[in-house]
């Protein structure tokens, strides 16, 4: 009788590089780094702000961690007798981490696995953004999808997130693909769609990155894991279902930002803004992401010197007179 694992299952989060990935460093020289092993990404991952390398084989980067005092505590503490403050001492901790795993496939990929705050260190600009929904499209039966989230190119920059109580088809969601890009969808793996899956079971979620709950006891599971993922990735299967629009669009790396002249558009548009002119085409400032506004309360707009003003809501305005001053 085989032993069952006794591996924890964790929530794991897996992007994969991608094949040309290149990432402009912004430093003196604005040199455009070639992704070609886990060496660069080591590199890029570091000037965003992942520099602590606890290991290199597979590479594991820490994320400078702070603590910093939530900004509720200061409003509990004016409630209380000054005698008393002292002791409320909370601090929030910004801890993560990423892990590479590289050489998977027959073309030696390179995926990254975030945990905690580790995120923020993986900039888009490397990685497939398509590649977490064509696995879970893939992968998820039609009849049950659990939440779908969409972006409508319009000015006003749309987004939405519907999801149901059971498994539902895409036209339950109340959604329409035609006119929207999906972003993220979350459902349950079919025995159909994948023939007898080793980690890619239950729930999955896809965006630009996989989330699922697998149980990993040893590096090569993870690798198992990762080879798993990257084989669904590649069906297309996604084209039956409607989802073909995918291979039409691109995500633009800096340097080609750069390149194409679009920065010195944004600024002369900005700029006949700030003299009172018409710029040509409608300007607006837009939350990358669904904003949960129960926690988000207000918005600040960053310079290189810090300001401390907020703002209830973005506006372009708002962003023409920060540069002003």
């Amino acid at each position: 009788m085989s032993k069952k694992s006794s591996a924890k299952s964790h929530s794991l989060s897996i992007r994969l590089v991608a094949k040309d990935a290149e990432y402009l460093l912004e430093d003196e020289n604005n040199e455009i780094i070639k992704v070609k092993s886990s060496k660069e990404v080591a590199t890029i991952l570091k000037k965003k702000k992942c520099t602590k390398e606890l290991n290199d084989n597979p590479l594991v980067l820490l994320r400078d961690q702070k603590n910093n005092e939530p900004d509720w505590v200061g409003f509990i503490k004016q409630m209380m007798p000054e005698q008393s403050r002292g002791k409320l001492k909370i601090s929030n901790s910004s801890a993560g981490a990423v892990l590479v795993v590289d050489k998977i496939g027959n073309d030696d990929r390179i995926m990254i696995l975030s945990f905690g705050q580790g995120h923020h260190c993986v900039p888009d600009e490397i990685v497939e953004p398509f590649f977490g929904i064509k696995v879970a499209v893939n992968s998820i039966d039609s009849d049950k999808i659990r939440s779908m989230a969409t972006s409508i190119p319009n000015p006003g920059g749309t987004k939405a997130i519907v999801q149901v109580g059971t498994p539902a088809q895409p036209e339950q969601l109340a959604l329409s693909l035609d006119s929207s890009i999906l972003k993220g969808i979350t459902g349950e793996v079919s025995d159909e769609q994948i023939e007898n899956p080793k980690y890619l079971k239950g729930s999955i979620t896809g965006s630009s990155s996989l989330t699922l709950k697998a149980s990993i006891a040893s590096f090569d599971n993870l690798k198992e894991l990762c080879l798993e993922a990257y084989d669904q990735s590649l069906k297309d299967d996604y084209k039956d279902k409607g989802f073909g629009w995918i291979d039409q669009l691109k995500l633009l790396k800096k340097h080609e930002v750069v390149s194409a002249g679009l920065n010195e558009k944004l600024k002369e548009a900005l700029k006949a803004r700030m003299d009172g002119g018409e710029p040509s085409g409608e300007l607006y400032l837009s939350p990358p992401e669904i904003v949960d506004y129960e926690r988000i309360t207000s918005f600040q707009l960053i310079q290189k010197s810090k300001s401390e003003e907020e703002y209830s809501d973005l506006s372009i305005d708002a962003l023409i007179n920060l540069d002003i001053k």
